[in-house]
């Protein structure tokens, strides 16, 4: 046994270790590998952060061979958005490993709202950190490794919003030589969070950067859908998920998602991964090209637009060419076929917008949130956000293969019988009405005037046969 009288850690905040130099103040969090503290580094006079292995990984001796081994290693890794190793040491026979404190928060508390509840985000927000931490997982993949966690709590941001790949190490970080040996628990056993885990390591197959890209994909979804597709009643039924679930598209959870964006994430999430990009950068570029432009974008010069147009068409070309796979996973559903085009978003405020055709003012409900409806004025085909923040005006498509159409196409099921049957503006009596019961309505109403009309019509018929009855009689009488 090793290391069983290390560093007290049911006691961690208030111990110095380091030589005196790492005053541990604060536990910031605690998984199944190991504790991590905020520390102040008395030498240089800042924040750190100090990892340390619970300590029944340290009673195990592969455990802790390999955890000094990795924290040796993962000193050599250089890159500007890999939260980088300052320092590795040994506190009475423990193990620690010293990195910088990354203050602005993570991915994770991003997507918080007030409440802690989690939030779609925008899919402009990928390009805080999309691109960074795809060059910074294909860097460590260059050096033979894959990190196996990737997922959003592990997404950091410094207090200037620049983004660091981080919690490495603490036996997650493997190196793509090494086979593991099935006998010994430590290396054989599953590492990485089930929601973010690739099928492939589920499956005890051999890895590489993709199923980092695989975990990176389902960052994406995650961040953008507000949910986890393959989240099941426990961590068991999660992973038999991962091999088998095959995710909705992005646009049926977030209408601001495009299908083409859609289908670049669905890719990433192959369970084949030769299905997938063949680097987690080709990746974040094929994304980013298929976000909706910023301000910025719009005012730059001419040839960035078209620079950026090749490359949105040639993200929407490589996401058609590999849409049909010969390897089909389990629980694979076909493409559905595209019918609208959105042509015009107004934003809603208050409730009250203008139809984008003719102008005509609408007052909407919160409980109209993500329905199709119409103008009752004009008659246009409309769509109400999600988050009740715009309506979109839709149209057929005509341009099927057109990359820019296709970028912001509104998506449905196959053969969904869904019709517009929310009429915006139809107020009858006061009410407003949707479709089917002005239909009914009018309906009824035509169905009683047609019953007054016989009632009436008979009354006259009544009517008149007992004036004529009325005007004989007499004569009959008086010839008689």
């Amino acid at each position: 046994m090793t290391a069983t009288a290390a560093v007290n850690t049911k006691g961690l905040v208030g111990q110095i270790i380091g030589d005196g130099r790492y005053d541990l103040r604060e536990l910031l969090g605690g998984g199944s590998m190991g504790y991590v503290c905020r520390a102040f580094d008395r030498r240089l006079e800042t924040d750190v952060v100090v990892k340390i292995p619970r300590r029944h990984k340290l009673e195990n001796p592969d455990s802790l061979r390999r955890f000094r081994q990795e924290s040796k290693f993962l000193v050599k890794l250089n890159h500007p958005h890999v939260v980088s190793i300052l320092d590795v040491g040994e506190h009475d026979g423990a193990p620690y490993f010293v990195m910088p404190f990354i203050s602005g928060g993570s991915l994770r508390t991003r997507q918080l709202n007030e409440l802690g509840v989690q939030k779609p985000l925008k899919p402009e927000s990928l390009r805080g950190w999309l691109r960074e931490i795809a060059k910074a997982l294909d860097y460590i993949h260059s050096q033979g490794c894959v990190h196996r966690d990737v997922k959003p709590d592990n997404i950091l941001f410094d207090d200037h919003g620049h983004a660091f790949l981080g919690d490495f190490g603490l036996s997650k970080i493997v190196r793509t030589s090494e086979s593991d040996d099935p006998s010994q628990t430590a290396a054989g056993a599953i590492v990485g969070t089930p929601l973010f885990t690739a099928p492939e390591l589920v499956l005890g197959e051999s890895i590489d950067g993709r199923a980092d890209q695989y975990s990176l994909a389902l960052t994406v979804y995650d961040t953008l859908a507000g949910t986890n597709p393959m989240q099941g009643p426990n961590s068991s039924a999660t992973l038999v998920n991962q091999t088998a679930i095959e995710p909705p598209l992005l646009t049926e959870l977030n209408s601001r998602v495009s299908p083409t964006l859609s289908r670049v994430v669905q890719q990433s999430l192959a369970k084949w991964p030769d299905d997938r990009f063949p680097s987690c950068v080709a990746f974040a570029e094929a994304v980013l090209a298929l976000l909706p432009a910023n301000n910025s974008s719009k005012s730059s010069a001419t040839n960035t637009r078209t620079k950026n147009s090749a490359r949105h068409s040639s993200a929407a070309n490589a996401v058609t060419d590999t849409s049909i796979s010969s390897r089909k996973p389990i629980g694979a559903t076909a493409v559905q076929k595209l019918r609208f085009v959105v042509t015009a978003r107004i934003p809603i405020i208050k409730a009250k917008c203008n139809c984008p055709t003719c102008s005509r003012d609408l007052f909407l409900q919160p409980a109209f949130a993500g329905k199709k409806a119409s103008c009752q004025t004009c008659g246009c085909r409309l769509l109400i956000t999600p988050d009740f923040s715009e309506l979109r005006r839709l149209e057929l498509a005509t341009a099927e293969g057109d990359a820019t159409a296709l970028a912001t196409r509104v998506s449905y099921s196959a053969g969904s019988k869904e019709e517009f049957d929310l009429v915006l503006g139809q107020k009858v009596f006061g009410w407003k009405l949707n479709r089917k019961w002005a239909v009914g309505l009018a309906g009824l109403l035509v169905f009683l005037l047609l019953l007054m009309k016989m009632f009436f019509t008979h009354q006259a018929s009544q009517a008149e046969r007992d004036r004529l009855r009325e005007q004989y009689r007499p004569r009959t009488m008086e010839g008689g």
